[in-house]
């Protein structure tokens, strides 16, 4: 069975709204979070942390959840809503956009 790699490339860096955000892959868990977590946004250090050992499938939606935490900080939608609504936004949006670019064979071509 020929097992298939990465096809949606996790940058190493990434601009949004004017800012510039460092990717990297950890092996350490949130301390702060149950162990399914797999990201983490670092928002003062303007980092987003993901666990090394996923799966491209968990990768990647990890990747979006994180990017969407880091668009609304960008945006100061966080302002306006306490963390358990935000991450319930992020969650549900980020396994939307993961399913859409997926289907429509944007990542994992």
């Amino acid at each position: 069975m020929k097992i298939k790699k990465d096809v949606f490339k996790i940058p190493k860096k990434i601009k949004v709204g004017g800012m510039w955000w460092t990717i990297e892959r950890v092996d350490e868990k949130n301390p702060e979070k149950n162990e399914n977590n797999m990201g983490r946004t670092l928002f003062r250090q303007k980092k987003i942390l993901i666990q090394k050992d996923l799966h491209h499938q968990q990768l990647e939606n990890t990747f979006l959840h994180e990017l969407l935490h880091v668009c609304m900080y960008e945006s100061r939608l966080t302002w306006d809503l306490d963390d358990k609504i935000e991450e319930s936004v992020v969650s549900r949006l980020g396994n939307v956009l993961y399913q859409v670019l997926h289907d429509n064979k944007i990542i994992n071509k």
